[in-house]
């Protein structure tokens, strides 16, 4: 499970994304958040104020990771 957290709000809970997510990143530059899925898929999301928005579900080619 990825868990979106504001950590200026005592660790208020913002969003959760639950697909069997194997790790996560955030880029706060991009303010884009990524999770690595145990279904092959990479969940990349962007973070607006208040709430976690899914931009694209992105299925590499097979065998991507190898």
């Amino acid at each position: 499970m990825m868990v979106m957290m504001d950590s200026a709000m005592a660790g208020r809970r913002l969003a959760a994304h639950r697909e069997g997510v194997d790790a996560t990143a955030f880029d706060p530059g991009t303010q884009l958040a990524f999770a690595s899925c145990g279904s092959g898929t990479v969940t990349i999301a962007r973070r607006i104020p208040g709430q976690l928005t899914v931009v694209q579900i992105w299925r590499p080619s097979p065998g991507a990771h190898e």
